[in-house]
């Protein structure tokens, strides 16, 4: 599986690849010196089998790392998966 991120002018967008096929997607926007998670979608051929985590762990969290900011999350599976892996909420905001 591969993650590619796109960025344009305040929006982003984690895409993973299943080989060249697109499986699904996590969509931002920029407010000031955070991001917001819109939504996460995996397409349902792809779903339990790890796309959405792949989306959250080497996309979300890499990218917050990285540049070394914090997310505030409209997403309920990205709320899942700070619940899930509790090591990561030092990158949440407060909004």
């Amino acid at each position: 599986m591969n993650i590619e991120h796109q960025f344009q002018i305040e929006k982003g967008l984690f895409m993973a690849f299943v080989d060249t096929h697109r499986a699904g997607e996590m969509a931002y926007h920029v407010d000031k010196d955070k991001i917001v998670v819109d939504h996460t979608m995996v397409k349902s051929k792809y779903r339990n089998n790890g796309v959405g985590t792949h989306l959250f762990l080497q996309g979300l969290i890499v990218y917050l790392k990285n540049n070394n900011l914090k997310v505030v999350s409209h997403c309920s599976f990205v709320n899942e998966m700070f619940l899930k892996y509790p090591e990561y909420s030092p990158y949440i905001a407060l909004e």
